[in-house]
């Protein structure tokens, strides 16, 4: 399986190469070239997941030397197992990265026929694509990640700024500025952590290992490095920035807080997603958002959980702003596509809410909420690309009862809308519902008004239904004589696109549980980290009415939320 992992990752690459050694290729054919490759890549996914041992909290599919280390060497550096090529996956990466395979099926059917000129490069770029990110998830050496996390911005600069739309020039050099400065920051943060593990670490060793790292840095004796407690509600910025932790932390958050991105990181995201072809939308915010995310939860929360504790107030503060400013902007927008990007603004904030709330509800919560919203936004956006092509106008004051034009259509982005407004028995209710569940236990306030952005969250939604999808048919005109354009009916390959993720909105809203059986193992790693896990209300389980003294654990809670009324 090991093998299956490296082979899965670097098959789009192979893909992405054959068609920019074939450039004269039109582009019938290459985009059947980059289905044909998504679709394997998706299988071979698809059989990872089926493999992947459940309740185990360990990475799993990685290569191991004979002492035990992870990977394959590839460069020495000192003393030390140096750094190697290690792939591996745990049931946080898993999830993430099944979800680049399944969303990069769904963008290429997103462009089958709105990308016509350089159709190879532009395929090859979203392979290419495709391979940083899954790359980026399954990697188990800090050096590795980076690269995949910096390879990550070439493809979509030219996706963006190649076959995007009237200022896609703009949109694509401000998220490549505003992501590079921020991950510039995040290395030297990345390089702190592993002098400190060097320097302190009994007996001194110099790795550059994602999972040692992990367990190393929890280890530490070294006092400075520890003791975080007395910061706890200091208000004393000197002190923070004394905190190797906190210090370390803000490094590290500097690169991932942008690609989230959390309010105020967040001025790159409406313009890249409004200049982005249908394609670059659904990735940027089906995948790319997550993995700031997933930064968070591996070296910020994963690392240094003693700074995320002392910053844990500021933190939730900037997460429940951008969830009510992203809500409010997002229903003051009358571009339907900027309206959905805002919607990331929003529902970004509960994933941050969830994981610096820093309870076991919450985080479980929070990586669910991380696939909810790539499979959401990313139909909606999909979704937002079928009315383009149609309608030539993302302006809802210019379209209307879509209904009666296209049923199924309206059909799928009714579904859509309802499960990005976390309507229960849809998948977005069962990941926004822990989250403030477990926000409640620690921020009371934060939770409430974070509940309040749910609310909005479906007005804003329902307003944009109501403007596009019901009342009477209103179309735009298309030329001097006032005739309307004719407007085709969906498409079999926008309906292959969408199918899969509309299936997995509804099935996971139904049945979390296997999504949650190999989330929460790793989640619990990464909490039992946490400051005070023993004893701290941090990780303290929920009760229920039934029996006051026994605790309940995220699936027990989403098997029966009606009974949970107190931490």
């Amino acid at each position: 399986m090991a093998t299956l992992l490296v082979v899965t990752v670097l098959l789009p690459l192979l893909g992405g190469l054959g068609l920019l050694l074939a450039p004269r290729l039109d582009h019938t054919a290459a985009r059947w070239v980059a289905l044909g490759t998504t679709l394997v890549t998706l299988a071979f996914s698809l059989v990872l997941v089926a493999a992947f041992q459940i309740d185990d909290a360990g990475v799993q599919f990685a290569f191991r030397g004979s002492d035990g280390s992870l990977g394959i060497p590839w460069v020495s550096v000192g003393a030390g197992s140096g750094i190697r090529f290690a792939l591996g996956l745990d049931g946080i990466a898993l999830s993430l990265f099944a979800l680049t395979t399944l969303l990069l099926v769904t963008s290429v059917f997103s462009s089958w026929s709105s990308i016509v000129a350089r159709a190879p490069a532009y395929y090859a770029l979203l392979l290419f694509l495709e391979t940083g990110l899954l790359g980026l998830f399954a990697s188990l050496d800090v050096v590795l990640f980076y690269i995949f996390f910096e390879f990550t911005l070439i493809p979509l600069f030219f996706i963006v700024g190649i076959y995007g739309g009237p200022e896609r020039r703009r949109a694509s050099i401000t998220f490549f500025l505003y992501t590079l400065a921020g991950s510039l920051l995040t290395l030297l943060g990345v390089i702190a952590l592993v002098v400190v593990h060097h320097s302190n670490a009994a007996p001194q060793v110099l790795t550059f290992s994602i999972p040692e790292l992990t367990e190393g840095l929890s280890q530490l004796r070294w006092p400075e490095w520890s003791d975080t407690r007395s910061l706890v509600g200091s208000v004393s910025f000197p002190a923070f920035l004394l905190q190797p932790q906190v210090l370390i932390f803000l490094l590290l958050f500097a690169g991932f807080a942008i690609k989230v991105p959390l309010f105020p990181f967040h001025t790159w995201l409406p313009l890249a997603h409004v200049e982005a072809p249908t394609a670059g939308s659904v990735l940027l915010a089906g995948v790319l958002l997550k993995v700031g995310g997933y930064g968070f939860l591996r070296f910020n929360l994963g690392m240094v959980p003693g700074g995320a504790a002392v910053l844990a107030p500021f933190l939730v503060t900037i997460a429940v702003i951008g969830i009510i400013y992203g809500a409010l902007t997002a229903l003051a927008q009358s571009d339907v596509k900027r309206l959905v990007a805002y919607s990331s603004v929003s529902h970004m904030g509960f994933i941050a809410l969830g994981l610096f709330s820093m309870t076991l509800v919450s985080v479980d919560g929070a990586v669910l909420q991380m696939i909810n919203h790539g499979l959401t936004t990313g139909a909606l956006f999909a979704c937002v690309g079928i009315l383009y092509e149609r309608y030539h106008t993302r302006e809802m004051g210019r379209m209307g009862g879509v209904w009666e034009r296209l049923p199924l259509f309206a059909f799928l982005l009714i579904l859509a809308s309802l499960g990005s407004a976390a309507v229960p028995g849809l998948n977005g209710f069962v990941g926004e519902f822990p989250i403030l569940a477990g926000t409640y236990s620690r921020f009371p306030s934060a939770a409430v008004i974070g509940a309040l952005g749910i609310i909005l969250g479906a007005y804003y939604l329902f307003v944009m239904l109501q403007k596009v999808v019901f009342g009477p048919l209103v179309e735009p005109v298309v030329d001097d004589h006032g005739q309307h354009a004719e407007v085709p009916p969906i498409r079999w390959y926008e309906i292959a696109g969408l199918t899969p993720l509309l299936v997995l909105i509804v099935l996971i809203g139904i049945y979390p549980k296997p999504f949650y059986d190999r989330i929460t193992p790793s989640v619990e790693s990464i909490v039992a980290r946490f400051p005070d896990a023993d004893a701290d209300p941090i990780t303290e389980p929920i009760q229920t009415v039934s029996d006051p003294g026994e605790g309940v654990t995220p699936r027990a809670l989403l098997a029966a939320p009606a009974q949970v009324i107190a931490p």
